[in-house]
């Protein structure tokens, strides 16, 4: 089975806000940021049946970006695969193994070209340079569901490899806290999850 899909977007974002100190305008703390993406992205995907319970499907996304801010514009191109591997049905239960890329542009509330005022004291700025995020995904699960006697067993296993991703940088003045979004080099994350369910029937629950 092959599918093959064509998207194109255009979108609009901005974020405007001023400042008044004893009704006098701040123009220190004014933020007038604008977004425009235009992007056009092509998805193929294809999915093999190896047989009755053995599947597999790889999915492969081009996305090719025109991104502006204010007076900042470039052309950004995205490439997102995909790839899993389902075992089904057995006797033990369903087995999945997937490989994935996520690239992905922060949200507006990250790009602010100046100071916003998010709560009472914090002056929040986004990310100086415009780039993407990045991360590859590695996960297993394994489910295996017995309806006679209720029982089941659920098991997920994921890591997680940044390139880049969202931080913050934070100064501290005896009056206000200025943070600062920034992109760095990422990390390592492994995360794990395992649940059993049994019902006994004799005791009712």
């Amino acid at each position: 089975e092959t599918a093959i899909t064509f998207q194109y977007e255009n979108s609009n974002e901005s974020i405007f806000s001023s400042f008044f100190i004893d009704q006098n305008n701040n123009k220190d703390y004014e933020v007038n940021t604008k977004l425009k993406q235009s992007f056009f992205s092509l998805d193929g995907a294809v999915r093999y049946n190896f047989s009755v319970k053995a599947n597999f499907t790889a999915n492969l996304k081009y996305i090719q970006n025109n991104f502006r801010r204010n007076n900042f514009e470039k052309n950004y191109s995205l490439v997102n695969p995909n790839f899993t591997f389902k075992l089904e049905k057995t006797s033990i239960g369903n087995f999945s193994i997937s490989y994935a890329e996520n690239n992905s542009f922060p949200e507006i509330n990250f790009l602010t070209t100046d100071y916003l005022l998010t709560d009472y004291r914090t002056f929040t700025k986004g990310i100086i340079t415009v780039d993407f995020l990045k991360n590859k995904i590695i996960s297993f699960s394994h489910a295996f569901y017995n309806d006679e006697k209720r029982f089941s067993i659920d098991t997920n296993l994921s890591y997680i490899k940044s390139k880049k991703t969202l931080n913050s940088e934070n100064e501290i003045t005896e009056n206000f806290n200025f943070q600062n979004y920034i992109i760095t080099e990422g990390g390592e994350s492994f995360n794990g999850n395992f649940s059993l369910v049994n019902y006994f029937r004799k005791l009712k629950w």
